[in-house]
């Protein structure tokens, strides 16, 4: 299993922050303002560092806590007495306990790279008040926000901004081996992100970059209609009206300045990027720096410099200012010079768009149970049914396995009262039982699965699906988290119950039945009583269940829907019944 990049909770965070959490979890849910009114990265005042020389190429971060800034909120730099401790681990230290501390208010309102805590402290995400040093910020900004707490993070030793590696390290940026200087003399690493380039690197880049670009690099539309503007800090144009960000700090913005720049923005190692040389535009290759056959070149050293590689001109490589160039995306693809051009660019974006660039998420669900709960309802909902009589069909001389029984024919399980006694097989919802033959495993591409583990005869009863039951309202308020999260991976785990028109949400709470997954060839169904039936005899073969679904299509920015249908059991018509009694569905 993955775990978050703090490595688990941190076992002495205070109670205030779960009680904040718990706030979070039963209160409206509210975004916070990204990108209109955009929070700046914050400083990290409480961690010194010092640049110092092993040898004459290699530097080193000495690092250590500074006692009286450790008391202050990271955000505001205030002291207080409801401060918060964040509930993560620290980065590439092993067991020791994050030492950032903050508002509730600073922590909520914080957005750089569309950071949320409020989002992150849900069990939707990853159900712990965390600081965005347990982030990876380009994971997050690009709506990767189940990823971006996973696997392990290099933090900025300047800001509260951390990357992955091994996928998601800025180009500019650069990694410094780390020596602490404390009771535990570890060594990390830790990065300069190009945030951080002084202005003095690009005062007068306005005057290095004539107009070139002809298309916003939002909407990828001309000046015919609305007037474009130069950006003043790189060679990006755009319109006024397509800059999302309206404030930066609660102050007003620049206006010469594109949304990318505003934010500080960021192209990771190994994109492809157009590069800006005298009046064109050229293909290149951000690549590691470790690549580059010069080591010793001193612009190597500097942070905001990037390692090229020229796919069109035999792979050779160039050191050039990341403010020299832009993403590429299909929004330029009308800047190429011929076909032949365009193709290649082409080449390029699809395939950057196949790298396995996040870690491979296995999410557990936040509560295990064993039946389902009620959320905010004194009882389960309850409906009306009439039953002939206790014998339902079989007089206690079957063990209402087949359709002869009433029950089982009307997709109901038989109440306690049945003739057949011990012997009734109708029952599994009823008595919390799992077939022991099914178990979950991880899969290669769809998080945790469940498996035979054994072979499984037809129709049989698998697993009761549980989870907490809950109404219309709380659905769609579910439902809208998510939406205003911008989370491409939240996972919706909603069963709607039509016989009392209620959900089943497993995405908080649930047992195996959770990591069903879905197929257009189904070896299982899914039934309201609550069970799986297997339709396979197949040993270690994967139960995965088929239900109607939206799909987003990731290869394509259009959409798909695909709708399927159920398998059904066959069905005898109905006994007319007559008394009427009130059954709890199960």
């Amino acid at each position: 299993m993955n775990t978050p990049s703090s490595s688990g909770t941190n076992n002495s965070s205070q109670t205030q922050a779960a009680a904040v959490r718990l706030d979070i979890l039963r209160g409206d849910f509210h975004d916070n303002e990204y990108p209109k009114n955009y929070s700046s990265t914050a400083s990290r005042s409480s961690l010194q560092t010092k640049l110092s020389h092993e040898e004459s190429t290699c530097e080193k971060l000495e690092a250590n806590y500074v006692a009286d800034e450790i008391s202050k909120c990271i955000i505001c730099k205030k002291v207080g007495t409801n401060l918060l401790s964040c509930e993560g681990l620290q980065n590439g230290r092993e067991g020791r306990a994050c030492i950032s501390r903050f508002h509730k208010e600073c922590i909520l309102k914080y957005n750089d790279g569309g950071f949320n805590a409020r989002y992150a402290a849900l069990p939707e995400c990853q159900n712990l008040l965390l600081c965005p040093l347990h982030c990876c910020h380009d994971c997050n900004k690009s709506g990767f926000k189940q990823s971006a707490y996973k696997g392990d993070l290099l933090e900025c030793h300047l800001c509260f901004r951390a990357f992955h590696e091994a996928t998601c390290l800025p180009s500019g940026s650069k990694v410094y081996p780390v020596e602490w200087n404390d009771d535990q003399s570890e060594k990390t690493r830790m990065i300069v992100c190009p945030s951080h380039v002084t202005p003095k690197q690009w005062k007068h880049v306005e005057k290095q970059f004539p107009r070139a670009i002809t298309v916003c690099h939002k909407c990828s539309e001309s000046n015919k209609k609305h007037p474009l503007i130069d950006c003043k800090t790189c060679p990006r144009v755009f319109h006024s009206r397509c800059i999302p960000i309206k404030k930066v700090d609660s102050q007003g913005i620049d206006k010469e300045r594109c949304d990318f720049c505003l934010e500080n923005g960021v192209i990771r190692v190994n994109s492809p990027v157009l590069v800006k040389f005298g009046r064109k535009f050229y293909l290149g290759l951000t690549r590691p720096p470790s690549l580059y056959p010069n080591q010793e070149k001193n612009e190597l050293r500097k942070i905001g410099m990037s390692v090229v590689q020229w796919p069109l001109h035999n792979n050779t490589m160039s050191v050039v200012p990341i403010r020299n160039m832009v993403q590429l995306d299909r929004n330029y693809l009308k800047m190429a010079r011929d076909l032949n051009e365009m193709d290649e660019w082409k080449k390029q974006i699809d395939e950057f768009k196949k790298r396995e660039e996040f870690p491979k998420l296995y999410k557990e669900v936040a509560k295990e149970i064993s039946r389902s709960i009620p959320y905010r309802m004194s009882t389960l909902p309850t409906f009306t049914m009439t039953i002939v009589d206790s014998d339902c069909g079989c007089h206690g001389k079957a063990d209402c396995s087949t359709e002869d029984c009433s029950y089982r024919n009307a997709v109901l399980e038989c109440p306690p009262t049945c003739s057949s006694g011990k012997r009734c097989k109708n029952r599994f919802v009823s008595n919390g039982k799992m077939h022991p033959g099914i178990e979950r495993r991880a899969t290669d591409d769809r998080g945790y699965g469940v498996f035979a583990a054994e072979d499984i005869k037809n129709e049989t009863d698998l697993v009761e699906y549980v989870g907490e039951v809950i109404d219309e309202e709380e659905k769609n308020k579910r439902m809208e988290i998510i939406n205003v999260s911008g989370d491409l991976e939240a996972s919706r785990y909603n069963m709607r119950m039509k016989k009392v028109h209620f959900y089943m949400d497993s995405t908080r709470a649930g047992n195996i039945a959770r990591y069903l997954n879905h197929s257009c060839d189904p070896n299982a169904e899914v039934l309201e009583v609550g069970g799986a039936v297997q339709d396979v005899e197949k040993k270690k073969e994967e139960q995965v269940f088929n239900i109607s679904r939206k799909y987003a299509d990731k290869s394509s920015p259009k959409k798909t829907e695909e709708k399927v249908i159920p398998k059904k059991r066959k069905r005898q018509p109905k006994v007319p019944w007559t008394p009427t009694k009130k059954a709890r569905l199960e």
